[in-house]
């Protein structure tokens, strides 16, 4: 080691609980991954009026946000090294260590990938709301079929 280097060693508890949570991290992103296909397939479903297929997809993605719900990482971690969870993302980027680095790296393509699932959820919403708008339209003419018809106006001149 050169002089006035200074390395940082992890205890071997904690390098185990990053490896540990290096695993979670690689699940909960596949999981991240996997809901961000549905939502682009939701997407391309409203767009081509297949809206059952959407709402289908949305009961399914119920099981997905369960799973990635399920796979809690910070609070361990944060417990083993004495920092509240809150401050565990600044923890991990002053860290040097390759397990830490690796943990802060998978978190942030994790915080990326729910960055665009906000945007295509909200892309989904707008195309639902139009698609009800629709719905509603046709069910006022309907409606309104039906007041003509009780009012007698469609009767042949009998």
């Amino acid at each position: 080691m050169s002089p006035g280097r200074v390395t940082s060693a992890l205890r071997d508890d904690i390098r185990e609980l990053c490896l540990q949570q290096q695993g979670l991290y690689r699940k909960k992103l596949q999981y991240v991954k996997k809901f961000l296909v549905s939502e682009s397939d939701k997407i391309v479903f409203m767009k081509s009026g297949k809206t059952e297929n959407c709402i289908a997809l949305l009961a399914e993605d119920q099981e997905t946000i369960s799973e990635i719900d399920a796979l809690e990482t910070d609070d361990e971690l944060a417990r083993k090294l004495g920092i509240r969870p809150g401050d565990i993302n600044e923890y991990l980027y002053k860290r040097k260590e390759e397990p830490i680095r690796e943990i802060y790296a998978l978190k942030t393509e994790i915080e990326n990938h729910v960055k665009e699932l906000v945007v295509k959820r909200k892309e989904i919403i707008k195309l639902m709301e139009k698609s009800a708008d629709e719905v509603k339209k046709y069910i006022l003419e309907l409606e309104s079929l039906d007041r003509i018809k009780k009012s007698g106006l469609l009767n042949s001149g009998s």
